[in-house]
Protein backbone atom coordinates (compact mmCIF):
# COMPACT_ATOMS: atom_id res chain seq x y z
CA UNK A 1 0.00 0.00 0.00
CA UNK A 2 1.38 3.38 -1.05
CA UNK A 3 1.25 6.17 1.53
CA UNK A 4 3.47 8.69 -0.22
CA UNK A 5 2.38 11.77 -2.13
CA UNK A 6 1.71 11.57 -5.84
CA UNK A 7 3.79 13.68 -8.20
CA UNK A 8 0.95 16.21 -8.47
CA UNK A 9 0.56 16.39 -4.71
CA UNK A 10 4.29 16.92 -4.23
CA UNK A 11 4.17 19.77 -6.73
CA UNK A 12 1.25 21.27 -4.80
CA UNK A 13 3.16 20.97 -1.54
CA UNK A 14 6.27 22.57 -3.05
CA UNK A 15 4.34 25.48 -4.58
CA UNK A 16 2.71 26.33 -1.26
CA UNK A 17 6.02 26.02 0.56
CA UNK A 18 7.55 28.53 -1.86
CA UNK A 19 4.65 30.93 -1.31
CA UNK A 20 4.99 30.66 2.46
CA UNK A 21 8.74 31.19 2.32
CA UNK A 22 8.34 34.27 0.12
CA UNK A 23 5.31 35.94 1.73
CA UNK A 24 5.26 34.72 5.31
CA UNK A 25 8.61 35.54 6.81
CA UNK A 26 8.18 36.72 10.41
CA UNK A 27 8.34 40.44 9.61
CA UNK A 28 6.00 40.07 6.66
CA UNK A 29 3.42 38.25 8.72
CA UNK A 30 3.56 40.90 11.43
CA UNK A 31 3.04 43.67 8.90
CA UNK A 32 0.08 41.78 7.42
CA UNK A 33 -1.53 41.60 10.87
CA UNK A 34 -0.78 45.13 12.03
CA UNK A 35 -1.16 47.01 8.74
CA UNK A 36 -3.44 44.73 6.75
CA UNK A 37 -5.80 43.71 9.52
CA UNK A 38 -4.90 40.06 9.09
CA UNK A 39 -5.77 39.70 5.42
CA UNK A 40 -4.04 40.31 2.11
CA UNK A 41 -6.14 40.66 -1.02
CA UNK A 42 -2.98 40.02 -3.07
CA UNK A 43 -2.38 36.74 -1.27
CA UNK A 44 -6.00 35.70 -1.77
CA UNK A 45 -5.64 36.36 -5.49
CA UNK A 46 -2.60 34.06 -5.49
CA UNK A 47 -4.67 31.37 -3.77
CA UNK A 48 -7.26 31.66 -6.54
CA UNK A 49 -4.77 31.86 -9.42
CA UNK A 50 -2.87 28.80 -8.16
CA UNK A 51 -6.11 26.82 -7.91
CA UNK A 52 -5.86 26.27 -4.16
CA UNK A 53 -9.36 27.64 -3.55
CA UNK A 54 -10.74 25.16 -6.09
CA UNK A 55 -9.16 22.03 -4.65
CA UNK A 56 -12.12 20.82 -2.60
CA UNK A 57 -14.77 21.89 -5.10
CA UNK A 58 -16.18 19.27 -7.53
CA UNK A 59 -15.41 19.63 -11.21
CA UNK A 60 -19.15 20.01 -11.83
CA UNK A 61 -18.99 23.23 -9.82
CA UNK A 62 -15.94 24.58 -11.61
CA UNK A 63 -13.44 23.14 -9.15
CA UNK A 64 -10.57 20.68 -9.36
CA UNK A 65 -12.28 17.81 -7.57
CA UNK A 66 -9.38 17.27 -5.19
CA UNK A 67 -9.27 14.83 -2.30
CA UNK A 68 -9.08 15.31 1.45
CA UNK A 69 -5.35 14.64 1.16
CA UNK A 70 -4.95 17.55 -1.25
CA UNK A 71 -6.72 19.84 1.18
CA UNK A 72 -4.63 18.51 4.06
CA UNK A 73 -1.46 19.36 2.15
CA UNK A 74 -2.57 22.99 1.89
CA UNK A 75 -3.52 23.15 5.55
CA UNK A 76 -0.24 21.58 6.66
CA UNK A 77 1.90 24.03 4.71
CA UNK A 78 -0.22 27.01 5.75
CA UNK A 79 -0.05 25.84 9.33
CA UNK A 80 3.73 25.90 9.36
CA UNK A 81 3.64 29.68 8.93
CA UNK A 82 0.30 30.37 10.65
CA UNK A 83 -1.17 31.80 7.46
CA UNK A 84 -4.03 34.06 8.52
CA UNK A 85 -6.01 34.33 5.28
CA UNK A 86 -9.28 32.37 5.80
CA UNK A 87 -8.65 29.34 3.61
CA UNK A 88 -10.35 26.95 6.04
CA UNK A 89 -13.45 29.09 6.74
CA UNK A 90 -14.06 29.91 3.07
CA UNK A 91 -12.60 27.25 0.78
CA UNK A 92 -13.48 24.31 3.02
CA UNK A 93 -16.24 25.06 5.55
CA UNK A 94 -18.38 27.48 3.52
CA UNK A 95 -17.78 25.67 0.23
CA UNK A 96 -18.71 22.25 1.61
CA UNK A 97 -21.84 23.56 3.32
CA UNK A 98 -23.00 25.18 0.09
CA UNK A 99 -22.27 22.01 -1.85
CA UNK A 100 -24.09 19.94 0.76
CA UNK A 101 -27.28 22.01 0.67
CA UNK A 102 -27.34 22.16 -3.12
CA UNK A 103 -26.07 25.65 -3.87
CA UNK A 104 -28.11 27.47 -6.50
CA UNK A 105 -26.57 30.88 -5.91
CA UNK A 106 -23.34 30.34 -7.86
CA UNK A 107 -21.33 31.06 -4.71
CA UNK A 108 -19.37 27.81 -4.91
CA UNK A 109 -17.93 28.79 -8.27
CA UNK A 110 -17.28 32.30 -6.95
CA UNK A 111 -15.33 30.87 -4.02
CA UNK A 112 -13.09 28.92 -6.38
CA UNK A 113 -12.37 32.00 -8.48
CA UNK A 114 -11.70 34.15 -5.42
CA UNK A 115 -14.61 36.47 -6.19
CA UNK A 116 -16.66 35.64 -3.08
CA UNK A 117 -15.78 34.93 0.53
CA UNK A 118 -18.91 33.62 2.24
CA UNK A 119 -18.42 32.73 5.89
CA UNK A 120 -20.33 30.08 7.83
CA UNK A 121 -21.99 31.36 11.01
CA UNK A 122 -23.09 28.22 12.80
CA UNK A 123 -21.50 27.80 16.24
CA UNK A 124 -23.38 28.93 19.33
CA UNK A 125 -22.28 29.53 22.90
CA UNK A 126 -24.26 26.66 24.44
CA UNK A 127 -23.50 24.11 21.72
CA UNK A 128 -20.22 22.84 23.23
CA UNK A 129 -19.31 21.28 19.89
CA UNK A 130 -22.71 19.71 19.13
CA UNK A 131 -23.38 20.48 15.47
CA UNK A 132 -27.16 20.04 15.86
CA UNK A 133 -27.42 22.54 18.73
CA UNK A 134 -29.04 25.54 17.04
CA UNK A 135 -31.11 27.98 19.08
CA UNK A 136 -31.12 30.74 16.45
CA UNK A 137 -34.55 30.78 14.86
CA UNK A 138 -35.90 31.87 11.46
CA UNK A 139 -39.51 32.81 10.91
CA UNK A 140 -41.30 33.86 7.76
CA UNK A 141 -41.69 37.63 7.51
CA UNK A 142 -43.47 38.95 4.44
CA UNK A 143 -41.62 37.65 1.39
CA UNK A 144 -38.49 36.86 3.37
CA UNK A 145 -37.31 35.55 6.71
CA UNK A 146 -36.53 37.11 10.08
CA UNK A 147 -33.61 35.52 11.92
CA UNK A 148 -33.25 35.94 15.67
CA UNK A 149 -30.28 34.72 17.67
CA UNK A 150 -26.53 34.92 17.97
CA UNK A 151 -23.49 33.00 16.72
CA UNK A 152 -20.08 32.57 18.29
CA UNK A 153 -16.55 31.86 17.02
CA UNK A 154 -17.28 32.97 13.46
CA UNK A 155 -13.81 32.80 11.96
CA UNK A 156 -12.92 35.57 9.47
CA UNK A 157 -16.28 37.30 9.89
CA UNK A 158 -14.61 40.64 9.25
CA UNK A 159 -13.75 39.60 5.67
CA UNK A 160 -17.06 37.98 4.71
CA UNK A 161 -18.79 38.88 1.46
CA UNK A 162 -21.93 37.32 2.97
CA UNK A 163 -22.79 34.97 5.82
CA UNK A 164 -24.21 31.45 5.66
CA UNK A 165 -26.32 31.40 8.80
CA UNK A 166 -27.84 28.27 10.28
CA UNK A 167 -31.21 28.80 11.93
CA UNK A 168 -33.97 26.61 13.22
CA UNK A 169 -37.24 26.65 11.30
CA UNK A 170 -38.79 23.90 13.45
CA UNK A 171 -38.08 21.81 16.52
CA UNK A 172 -35.93 22.61 19.52
CA UNK A 173 -32.22 23.10 20.12
CA UNK A 174 -30.53 19.73 19.87
CA UNK A 175 -32.95 18.28 17.33
CA UNK A 176 -31.28 16.91 14.21
CA UNK A 177 -34.08 18.02 11.89
CA UNK A 178 -35.46 21.50 11.42
CA UNK A 179 -32.20 23.35 10.69
CA UNK A 180 -31.96 25.50 7.56
CA UNK A 181 -29.27 27.75 6.14
CA UNK A 182 -29.74 31.33 4.96
CA UNK A 183 -27.55 33.70 3.00
CA UNK A 184 -27.35 36.95 4.94
CA UNK A 185 -25.80 40.18 3.67
CA UNK A 186 -23.06 41.64 5.82
CA UNK A 187 -25.00 44.89 6.03
CA UNK A 188 -28.36 43.29 6.82
CA UNK A 189 -30.61 45.31 9.11
CA UNK A 190 -30.21 44.21 12.72
CA UNK A 191 -26.92 42.40 12.22
CA UNK A 192 -24.25 43.32 14.78
CA UNK A 193 -20.70 41.97 14.96
CA UNK A 194 -17.95 42.16 17.54
CA UNK A 195 -14.56 41.29 16.11
CA UNK A 196 -11.59 39.87 17.94
CA UNK A 197 -8.54 37.71 17.32
CA UNK A 198 -7.57 34.12 17.99
CA UNK A 199 -4.25 33.03 19.48
CA UNK A 200 -2.66 32.96 16.00
CA UNK A 201 -3.87 36.55 15.37
CA UNK A 202 -6.40 35.45 12.76
CA UNK A 203 -9.72 37.29 12.77
CA UNK A 204 -12.71 35.91 14.67
CA UNK A 205 -16.04 37.14 16.00
CA UNK A 206 -16.25 35.70 19.50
Amino acid sequence: MEFGLSEEQQLLKDSIARFVEREYAFDGRQRLITDGGGFSAANWRIFADMGWLMLGIPESKGGLGGTAVDTAIVMEEFGKALVVEPFLPVAILAAQVLIGVGDESGLVEAIGSGEAMPILAHGETDAYGALNWVETRAEKSGSGWKITGSKSLVNAAAFASQFIVSARTSGEAGDTDGISTFLVATDAVGLARQDGRLADSSSCTP
